[in-house]
């Protein structure tokens, strides 16, 4: 295992953490889980994705544009909603979530497949300004900063060059992925939800 694919691990246990948690407390968070359940099902393939096994790598470079791409255009649309309204049926319960799941993942994989891949960027960043504005509205310091983290996360994989290596170790890949991973448990690893007020 490589540094790339190890910081795809990383971000895999974090969200598959958060997702535990957000089903053990009461009330269940089902959206959230969910959408960490997404991101982290695309971490995990890109374990396999990033491998220093050329034959495993290469085998598993699609199903990881695909899955990252779902998370992408669902996972965090999905995430936005359950922060936003965290008392709605479909952030709270498993079949609301489900549903919402297959609605906003379909709708944006049927853009995303007829042609409009700009949906894939689009989607997370819309996401990330609705969580920013709840977070700051609600005067949520804390996941006012793992929102930052993530936006930090997105625009590395704007600015960063693929060979750039920050202090010889770093790569833009790991750069992306731990900073997505230490902003997901800023923003929602707490065992109560911080932007229910009610």
């Amino acid at each position: 295992m490589n540094y790339d694919s190890f910081s795809d691990l990383v971000l895999c246990a974090i969200c598959f953490a958060i997702a535990y948690r957000s089903l053990s407390c009461w009330p269940q968070r089902s959206g959230i889980a969910i959408a960490m359940i997404l991101i982290g099902i695309a971490a995990g393939i890109g374990v396999l994705r990033f491998s220093s096994w050329d034959s495993i790598s290469d085998f598993w470079t699609r199903p990881h544009q695909f899955a990252s791409t779902l998370a992408a255009v669902g996972g965090f649309p999905i995430l936005a909603f359950s922060l936003v309204y965290p008392k709605s049926p479909l952030a709270l319960r498993p079949s609301g979530a489900w549903w919402l799941c297959f609605v906003v993942s379909g709708f944006g994989m049927g853009v995303w497949m007829l042609g409009f891949r700009a949906w894939s960027q689009i989607a997370p960043l819309l996401s990330w300004l609705c969580i920013t504005a709840t977070v700051i509205y609600a005067r949520r310091w804390q996941e006012t900063f793992g929102a930052i983290l993530i936006l930090c996360g997105f625009l590395s994989t704007l600015v960063i060059q693929d060979d750039f290596r920050w202090f010889e170790v770093f790569s833009k890949v790991q750069i992306l992925h731990y900073l997505l991973a230490m902003g997901l448990f800023v923003l929602c690893g707490s065992k109560v939800n911080a932007l229910d007020t009610g």
